[in-house]
């Protein structure tokens, strides 16, 4: 019954928008159907279905992973003032006055975690795209008996940062998360060479119902080939306004952490 998410790419094809999917193994879909989930999850053991629903908490006596790096990030009603924010924070603030104050956090589960604060009720959790041909690193497979048990590895352990924006035009709240030293697939960068640093965003307008929004690396070029150039992504993103030519823009600031990256 737990409301997890993750974003799928229509035909696996990098720049396609991102969509929102229920991790389910009833969405798994063909695994030779390029951007499905099974396609994506590619089990080592060739149970898709097994891995989606040990991710989800099926078979474990615990459902939440280690929070490592992590910080835990509360956020409810808007705060801002309208003066900075801008024509129609206002109004926003007004539809918002008795939003849900939630906490978000990553683990390395997988997954970005919102919580209800008043009673520690987790209402979902996200799994970036980047990282689902990762999981099933946690999904181990014993040689003799052929058994399933748990491995540990580095999923979403960045801290998350949550602002108050304006989307072309319209009043938003998002969230910005990196991975920290979780590096993320070939997948969601263009099938690159090497291992793949991410940062993420979500709208989290409603948080109970989490949109999301893009996830970034960065390559550079040498000769014919395309490598990965952006490290870790332990920073903490920072998101504010920007004049940009006589232009207000919302950016978000953020650093390339230690190089995990194997050049070619």
């Amino acid at each position: 019954s737990r409301a997890i998410y993750t974003a799928l790419r229509a035909n696996g094809t990098v720049t396609n928008p991102l969509v929102r999917t229920s991790f389910t193994s009833a969405n798994l879909g063909n695994l030779a159907t390029a951007g499905s989930l099974a396609w994506c999850l590619k089990d080592v053991n060739n149970d898709n279905a097994g891995l989606v629903d040990f991710v989800r908490g099926a078979n474990r006596y615990w459902k939440l992973a280690d929070i490592n790096h992590s910080t835990p990030v509360i956020v409810g009603p808007p705060s801002e003032d309208p003066a900075y924010m801008g024509t129609g924070y206002d109004a926003f603030k007004l539809a918002y006055a008795s939003r849900q104050k939630v906490l978000y956090v990553g683990a390395n589960d997988g997954m970005l975690h919102c919580f209800d604060i008043a009673t520690g009720e987790e209402l979902w959790g996200f799994i970036p795209y980047n990282l689902l041909p990762k999981l099933r690193n946690m999904y181990g497979v014993d040689a003799i008996n052929n058994s399933r048990y748990y491995v540990h590895d580095i999923y979403v352990d960045g801290t998350p940062a949550v602002a108050d924006v304006q989307i072309n035009g319209a009043c938003k709240t998002v969230l910005v998360t990196g991975q920290g030293p979780g590096n993320g697939s070939i997948l969601g960068s263009g099938n690159i060479t090497g291992a793949v640093n991410y940062y993420w965003a979500l709208d989290v307008t409603d948080p109970t119902n989490p949109q999301p929004l893009w996830e970034i690396s960065h390559t550079y070029k040498s000769g014919n080939k395309t490598y990965p150039s952006m490290g870790e992504t332990w920073s903490t993103p920072a998101i504010g306004k920007v004049n940009h030519s006589g232009t207000a823009r919302w950016v978000a600031f953020m650093g390339s952490g230690y190089d995990n990256v194997k050049s070619g």
